[in-house]
């Protein structure tokens, strides 16, 4: 529906609703996509955690510390980074997650999300998840499966975060497009024309073209 949005997604061993010990309830909606096994932990509030239970307490602490540096992850990625950059970290992200619990299989994410939960933790849509899939699977970087996801090369799919960020004049380009510019013919800069203007310019362009696309 376009609705929905993933902001995590948990893995075995994850404490869950941690926020749930410092407030009356999660601000979080938990849904189970295969057979799970849960614990229920009642813990004392405020505190009184830390004063009786400092190992939980620290556990929990580090737990909300990495989910804060999670979203601000997809923060990131929902505001700054194209189709490619955002899979691609999302990529990432899950093999060190998986590696560092010992249930990455090789070069193999094996995680029950299809492509309509990467949309949703991407904030794309379907459309531009098999597309994006589509060329990692072209330039031989990642394959997508049903179930799994295999990396065929971890380096390139890193690098694709780090190249796309540093391509020349990539932010001044994206730029002159959100302000309407187009590009001269025959020449790089781009010519910028007041909205509704219509006719050859009579004046000095410095006062009708728009500064900062003379650069």
């Amino acid at each position: 529906s376009g609705r929905r949005q993933i902001v995590n997604y948990a893995l075995p061993g994850d404490i869950l609703c941690a926020d749930s010990v410092l407030f009356k309830a999660s601000s979080f909606d938990l849904t189970a996509r295969t057979a799970a096994s849960l614990i229920r932990i009642d813990t004392p509030q405020g505190s009184e955690l830390f004063d009786r239970h400092p190992g939980l307490a620290a556990a929990i602490a580090w737990t909300m510390g990495q989910e804060d540096s999670i979203l601000a992850e997809r923060v990131v990625s929902l505001g700054r980074r194209d189709s490619l950059e955002k899979l691609a970290h999302a990529l990432c992200e899950l093999e060190a997650r998986l590696s560092a619990i010992g249930l990455m299989r090789g070069r193999t994410i094996e995680l029950p999300l299809n492509q309509e939960d990467f949309a949703d933790v991407l904030g794309i849509s379907v459309i531009h998840v098999n597309r994006t899939f589509r060329r990692l699977s072209e330039e031989k970087i990642a394959e997508y499966r049903k179930g799994a996801i295999d990396l065929l090369d971890r380096a390139r799919l890193a690098e694709a975060i780090r190249r796309r960020r540093a391509e020349p004049g990539r932010e001044r380009r994206a730029a002159q497009r959100s302000r309407g510019c187009r590009p001269r013919r025959g020449r790089r800069r781009a010519a910028c024309a007041p909205r509704g203007w219509r006719g050859r310019a009579r004046g000095p362009p410095s006062r009708l073209a728009d500064p900062a696309c003379r650069r």
